[in-house]
């Protein structure tokens, strides 16, 4: 019951996208210490938006890569963003 209503404080708190509440849960099963140190510290925001920008940055390397297989700029984002989501 703490863990749902610690999840749905800070997502509501920091405005988490999709690539971020994916991390944000991986933290919060995997990871719980390190979680609940970086929110103390005030560094959760900063690290989820690191992690975010990272994932957008493989997106990108992996849609080119498919876009130069021949797929369409719209088939090679979403392989690239599901590549991604299951990868993890």
């Amino acid at each position: 019951m703490l863990i749902s209503v610690l999840r749905e404080a800070v997502e509501d708190e920091l405005n988490l996208g999709p690539a971020q509440e994916g991390e944000f849960s991986r933290l919060l099963y995997d990871h719980p210490l390190e979680l609940v140190e970086m929110l103390l510290t005030g560094q959760l925001a900063g690290y989820l938006k690191g992690q975010a920008h990272a994932q957008a940055e493989q997106e990108d390397v992996i849609s080119a890569q498919l876009r130069a297989q021949g797929y369409s700029p719209t088939q090679a984002g979403m392989l690239a963003r599901e590549y991604l989501r299951y990868d993890s």
